[in-house]
């Protein structure tokens, strides 16, 4: 008996996502068809099929694909199918459909196909045709990295202390990332690379033999420090977007620049946290910019100005850029004396999040899962 599993994740607005593990064969495409058919083309802009999870994809199987495709194509909506597996994708290949459902290799993929239109050929040329699928395809995307974290980040907690399920480690992890006012993401990922420091600290860490080395200890954290530059209401209860956002706000206000972004070190990576004025291809604007003091370089069809956010005990904590579209909107000494200010302010919070609210939150964290382990 041939066993598949088909689960719908479909939001209220933006591209749903509908993921396939186990076979499609004669026994299961039925099972497969009938979800498909119920979920009606016009009811979102686009649907991702993820066959990454399918070991088996026969004849049966691939005619239902290319009947909903067929559907989709003929409302205007965009069809993906993600198929990770080589036979998969040579089954989807070999039936020799013209046109030909657009596919990706991996769901990441297929997200970034999402800010594509299909050519009359059946061919991909970027070009945004459905209005705001580039904004919705981001917003997917990060849905599903957030999702992911929450799940490696549950399947530690789980493994340390010994939980009942998932979910219950997924729910203490929501209820400190409340208590303590930060995204349950955030928390995710520092649970994430504090068990690698933990691992790599090596046995002599555990206070106890073969128990977990331990978390930092669960006290409050200290006052936050002053936003008095930044238009951010309670710097003990706002979040590091909305810092990051305000700091944004408030350079491009000073140097009068029309785009721009901050990037935030995150685990040894600097990520893009927000953005004003750019479309997806903004990190390829910011990509050749190195990481220097303050500087302005002449970018394509306008002045590029970086400046680091470095926190009083010389870390860098980020980056922030603004870029004006006219190469003679450089911005003045002063503009950028005020710049520096701006970003000693937010450098000093950041700071604080890193080194003391997420301690904080993980110490919280430890004795929460220790007492659930009892």
């Amino acid at each position: 008996m041939h066993e598949l599993e088909v689960t719908l994740q479909a939001p209220g607005e933006g591209p749903a996502v509908l993921s396939a593990r186990g076979v499609i064969d004669q026994q299961t495409a039925g099972q497969l068809a009938s979800v498909l058919e119920e979920l009606s083309p016009h009811a979102t802009p686009a649907l991702i099929v993820d066959l990454s999870g399918v070991r088996l994809l026969a004849a049966p199987g691939v005619r239902v694909l290319l009947q909903a495709s067929e559907r989709y194509r003929a409302a205007g909506r965009l069809f993906v199918c993600a198929a990770a597996s080589s036979s998969v994708a040579k089954a989807l290949a070999a039936a020799g459909a013209r046109p030909a459902p657009v596919t990706a290799p991996s769901l990441a993929a297929a997200i970034a196909v999402l800010g594509a239109a299909e050519a009359p050929g059946g061919g991909i040329v970027v070009s945004g045709a459905e209005p705001g699928m580039r904004e919705q395809a981001e917003r997917l995307r990060r849905r599903l990295q957030e999702q992911e974290a929450l799940a490696q980040a549950s399947g530690l907690l789980q493994e340390r202390y010994e939980l009942a399920d998932l979910a219950a480690a997924e729910r203490l992890i929501r209820q400190v990332a409340e208590r303590y006012r930060l995204a349950p993401a955030a928390l995710a990922a520092a649970v994430r690379a504090s068990v690698r420091v933990s691992v790599h600290s090596g046995p002599s860490a555990a206070a106890v033999p073969g128990a977990p080395p331990p978390w930092p200890p669960a006290r409050p954290p200290p006052p936050a420090p002053p936003l008095d530059l930044l238009p951010v209401a309670a710097p003990d209860t706002c979040s590091a977007e909305e810092v990051a956002l305000a700091l944004l706000d408030a350079a491009l206000g000073v140097t009068g620049a029309d785009r721009g972004s901050v990037q935030l070190f995150r685990h040894g990576r600097l990520d893009l946290v927000v953005h004003r004025g750019f479309d997806d291809a903004v990190q390829a604007v910011f990509a050749p910019v190195a990481v220097g003091g303050g500087d302005s370089v002449d970018g394509p069809g306008g002045s590029l100005q970086s400046t680091p956010v470095v926190s009083a005990d010389g870390h860098c904590q980020g980056l922030v850029s603004t870029h004006s579209s006219q190469s003679a909107a450089a911005p003045t000494d002063r503009q950028l004396a005020v710049v520096d200010s701006l970003t000693a302010v937010a450098a000093a919070w950041f700071s604080w999040y890193r080194n003391c609210l997420l301690p904080a939150a993980l110490g919280q964290l430890d004795v929460l899962g220790a007492t659930a382990r009892r």
